[in-house]
């Protein structure tokens, strides 16, 4: 989409059915989000470092239980370096 938007598509399988699944939120900070998230009452899971990507994660759910995750886009995950590698020639 652009330089800093990215849009996950995954097909639906037997256990995933077809819909909205998740989304995400790049943040700056990532840690000290969740902790005031989590002060606020919110079930926070994390912040972890995810194995596929390298960026830094945390999860909630929505009213509805669609997860929402809160990402931190640091240098050497695929998503910074995609940002970084970005060019429109």
């Amino acid at each position: 989409m652009s330089k800093s938007t990215f849009i996950e598509l995954v097909p639906a399988t037997a256990n995933r059915p077809a819909g909205l699944e998740h989304f995400g939120l790049e943040t700056s900070g990532t840690k000290s989000l969740l902790d005031h998230l989590r002060d606020l009452g919110l079930d926070i899971n994390g912040p972890r470092i995810s194995t596929l990507t390298g960026i830094h994660i945390g999860t909630t759910k929505d009213m509805d239980g669609v997860n929402i995750e809160f990402t931190g886009t640091v240098p050497g995950s695929v998503h910074r370096k995609a940002i970084d590698d970005w060019d429109l020639k």
